[in-house]
């Protein structure tokens, strides 16, 4: 199934790794398949600077400081057959912000590529916009097995 995963880098302190396009798209993918969504799915991922992150995690969130990666979902439920654009012919689930100045700093702190990292917030990032939360324990035990199963899965494929 084809989906429609724009990229756009509209950040210029963090020189990207080649072919950093096709990782967020093949990361996004593998996030949507591994959750059973079989519909198509439009998302639009954007690089941003620590500092335009940090004004949107103040604006959204209320907190004052740069985040990796933010998630702005457009439906509520996308699994429910009426969330799906008929003119589009796909589910348009939403945008994921990231920041590479964050995720590079956090890839040195965990002693991974920042390659990985920009993979692990893609994937935990989409599945926010398929619905998962890691609010209560149970929920986060089970959204974060997932996404550490999916990157394993992507990793092995790099």
């Amino acid at each position: 199934m084809t989906h429609r995963i724009a990229v756009e880098n509209e950040q210029s302190l963090v020189t990207l790794p080649r072919g950093y396009k096709t990782l967020v798209r093949r990361a996004a993918t593998l996030a949507l398949s591994a959750s059973r969504f079989d519909r198509r799915a439009e998302i639009g991922v954007t690089l941003v600077s620590g500092g335009e992150i940090r004004r949107l995690n103040r604006e959204h969130r209320g907190i004052d400081r740069p985040t990796d990666v933010l998630s702005f979902p457009l439906v509520s439920d996308p699994f429910h057959p009426g969330a799906e654009d008929v003119f589009k012919g796909c589910v348009t689930l939403g945008d994921v912000i990231v920041c590479p100045e964050v995720i590079g700093t956090q890839a040195k702190e965990n002693g991974v590529s920042f390659r990985e990292e920009l993979a692990r917030m893609v994937i935990h990032s989409v599945l926010h916009l398929l619905g998962r939360d890691h609010a209560e324990k149970q929920e986060e035990k089970e959204m974060f097995d997932l996404q550490e199963k999916i990157l394993a899965d992507l990793m092995r494929t790099e």
